[in-house]
């Protein structure tokens, strides 16, 4: 019997994609329950029973045998990791639950399992316990640290200042192309474009001096190719069921937390995150320009 994630990706997966297509469902929801998907199989690929029989490969626990207590122990594991707050733990049951749901329906489940109840304290209005490592942007000086970092990889420190320059997800910023994406990028209104895959939202936005001479860089690079901006740090979607999910996709973002901590940088579970979150703060901070690292 397959595990949880294998039927998901195989059966259910493809038809949130067509969901999302017809308008039917949010393209944020279809990201985040497929986010949590991706979570559930790490987790799931480390949870072998002590009595599983040895000549049976373990691929995680097959659907119709998860109970309660798997459950549980999944959002406990979960719920240790740094990058998440307890306060997610509601909607992260709701996204599994929903695919349980949909075993259920199509026959695969004959009941659906739960964990216990998830306890939540009450919030305390006059608590000061802000975790500034879990909102935070990179000031000039950790940028100008950073893009040192990242001189021995010049596709990683163009990926970089496009980030901070057009604030895009990692998600979109890597499936970026050449031949898609950008508009211009000779002419006197050089930008990029591009639709975010978790909000279905179209942005447009006009690109620096500074990333055109990086992306021009990259061009006249061995790393140039056509198609995929990035080609060697992340597969494309029509290579990979869940590209920020492939083994390059790792490699990328496992380097680029390496060369944060070699540029002095606080840690951070989602550096390309942090990006993100630069970019949005510099340019609602003002009206016109806002210094050399964004437009």
């Amino acid at each position: 019997e397959l595990p949880l994630g294998e039927v998901y990706w195989t059966f259910m997966a493809p038809r949130r994609v067509e969901q999302v297509e017809q308008g039917k469902l949010k393209p944020a929801t279809a990201s985040k329950e497929r986010q949590i998907i991706r979570a559930y199989e790490e987790f799931d690929a480390s949870a072998r029973p002590d009595n599983w029989p040895q000549e049976i490969p373990w691929r995680g626990c097959p659907v119709g045998y998860i109970q309660g207590g798997y459950l549980d122990r999944w959002l406990a594991w979960y719920g240790a990791r740094d990058s998440i707050s307890p306060g997610s733990l509601p909607s992260t049951w709701y996204h599994l639950r929903t695919v349980l749901n949909w075993c259920r329906k199509v026959g695969i489940l004959e009941r659906v399992p739960a964990p216990q109840p998830i306890a939540q304290a009450a919030a305390d209005p006059t608590a000061d316990d802000f975790d500034d490592d879990l909102a935070t942007v990179y000031t000039e000086t950790d940028l100008d640290a950073l893009y040192q970092a990242c001189a021995p990889h010049p596709d990683l420190q163009t990926a970089l200042v496009l980030a901070v320059n057009c604030g895009a997800r990692a998600g979109d910023l890597f499936q970026l192309r050449w031949d898609k994406n950008f508009l211009k990028l000779d002419g006197p209104a050089p930008m990029v474009r591009f639709v975010a895959e978790k909000t279905g939202k179209r942005h447009r936005v006009p690109l620096h001096a500074i990333t055109l001479a990086h992306l021009d860089r990259l061009r006249r690079s061995k790393l140039f190719a056509e198609g995929l901006l990035f080609p060697r740090l992340v597969r494309s979607r029509g290579e990979h069921k869940d590209p920020e999910n492939s083994a390059a996709a790792r490699r990328r973002n496992k380097l680029f937390r390496e060369l944060c901590e070699q540029a002095g940088l606080p840690p951070h579970a989602k550096p390309w995150q942090v990006c993100r979150a630069t970019c949005c703060t510099l340019f609602n901070s003002v009206k016109e320009g806002v210094g050399s690292w964004m437009i």
